[in-house]
C-alpha cells in the first residue's frame, strides 16, 4: 500500500503540475507527500564563469541572482500549501541542504512511490538528463516512479508491458497491490520475438490480475521500446507500467 508519496519539483520556475498528481494520488489512498526541490540555494553561483570582468561582476551584483532561488522556493511553498492544505493531505517541503539529488536518491528508500515531472525545468548541474536521471533512480532502488504530464488527467486506460522477467513481475504486481485507478481498463502487452512464450507470460498475467479484479486485455507485440510507446497512444493509453532492472534501464544504457 502507498502511504508516502515523494515528489520531485525541479528549478525555481517549477510547473505545478506534479504537485496536482500527487495529491489525486494521496486522496485515493490517504497518504502524505515529501516534496523535494531539486534546487540549491547557492546554485547561482555554478552559473558564475571562473574568470569574470569587473562590469560582469557588477552585473552580477546588481541583479542579485541569489535571490531567485530564495524566491523560489517561497513560491514553491505557496504552491504546496495550496495544493495540499485545502485537501486535507499532510505534506511537508523538504531542506534538502546543499545535496538536494543525493537527499531525493535517501528519502525515496523510504517513500511508497516517487513522482517527476516530465516538462519540469531541472537544474541542468543535478539533473543534466532527465532520463539517465530515471536510469539511476531505478538502480538506487526507487520505484516504483511515475514520470507525470503538467496536466493532471482521468486515467481510462492502463498499459502493462510484462516479459516475464522478474522486473516486469514486480511492476505488475505493484500496480494491483496499489489499487489505484481501479476503475481503468487494463491491457497487457508482451514484446516477445516467441509467440508461444509470449502467449504464456500473457496468459500468467491474465491469471493474475483477474485474481486482483481486473479483466484485463492481451496483445503480443514486437520490436522494442518505442514500438511499445507508439503502441500506447495509438491505443490511447492514459499510463505504461513497466519494470526495469538496473543492467538495462529502460534501454537508457543499451541504446535503445
Amino acid at each position: 500500500m502507498i502511504k508516502r508519496i515523494l515528489v520531485a519539483i525541479g528549478g525555481i520556475r517549477a510547473n505545478p503540475g506534479s504537485n496536482f498528481w500527487a495529491a489525486s494520488v494521496a486522496q485515493r489512498l490517504q497518504a502524505s507527500v515529501t516534496v523535494v526541490p531539486l534546487i540549491d540555494a547557492d546554485s547561482w553561483t555554478r552559473q558564475m564563469p571562473p574568470m569574470m570582468t569587473s562590469g560582469h561582476a557588477a552585473r552580477v551584483l546588481e541583479s542579485r541572482p541569489w535571490e531567485a532561488a530564495h524566491e523560489g522556493l517561497a513560491r514553491l511553498q505557496e504552491q504546496c500549501e495550496s495544493v495540499y492544505t485545502p485537501a486535507s493531505i499532510p505534506w511537508e517541503l523538504a531542506d534538502t541542504g546543499s545535496a538536494p539529488w543525493d537527499f531525493l536518491v535517501r528519502e525515496s528508500q523510504f517513500h511508497d512511490l516517487v513522482i517527476l515531472g516530465l516538462d519540469d525545468t531541472y537544474d541542468p548541474v543535478m539533473v543534466p538528463n532527465f532520463f539517465e536521471a530515471i536510469g539511476v533512480l531505478l538502480g538506487d532502488g526507487a520505484a516504483p516512479l511515475l514520470c507525470v504530464p503538467p496536466a493532471l488527467r482521468e486515467i481510462g486506460k492502463v498499459l502493462i508491458a510484462f516479459s516475464g522477467t522478474a522486473a516486469s513481475a514486480r511492476a505488475l504486481k505493484r500496480y494491483a497491490h496499489s489499487r489505484l485507478w481501479e476503475e481503468a481498463s487494463v491491457e497487457v502487452v508482451c514484446q516477445n520475438s516467441d509467440p508461444a512464450e509470449a502467449q504464456l507470460h500473457l496468459r500468467q498475467a491474465e491469471q493474475f490480475l483477474r485474481a486482483h479484479g481486473h479483466h484485463a486485455k492481451t496483445a503480443s507485440l514486437s520490436g522494442r521500446a518505442p514500438d511499445l510507446c507508439r503502441y500506447a497512444m495509438e491505443s490511447g493509453a492514459d499510463l505504461i507500467v513497466a519494470g526495469s532492472s538496473h543492467r538495462n534501464r529502460f534501454g537508457i544504457e543499451t541504446g535503445s
